[in-house]
């Protein structure tokens, strides 16, 4: 869930890692900060650029160029999804019959 607060371009980001929220910082010119620190990660990097070119604008070349996907794993129950509609989906067939 990504969340603007009020008329600002600060953005609170968090990850939805089988139904759990861990809070991955506040969104500022590029970055991500927690704690009054950028915060490294490889998801929080990729995060910040792309709400970066949000914030730019830069909406055609996000559609042409980025592409998200999970990591292989349902978005609900976190069981490893081995059939190709599943993998598309995000959800194995129980969870996405429930969602």
């Amino acid at each position: 869930m990504i969340s603007l607060e009020s008329n600002t371009a600060i953005f609170f980001l968090f990850i939805n890692k089988y139904l759990s929220f861990k809070y991955l910082g506040s969104y500022f010119k590029g970055k991500l900060f927690k704690k009054g620190e950028v915060v490294k990660s490889p998801t929080a990097v990729a995060i910040g650029f792309i709400l970066d070119q949000v914030e730019k604008h830069h909406f055609e070349w996000l559609d042409k160029n980025l592409e998200l996907s999970h990591e292989g794993h349902c978005l609900c129950c976190g069981k490893t999804l081995t059939d190709a509609d599943s993998i598309k989906r995000g959800l194995g067939p129980v969870c996405a019959g429930t969602h």
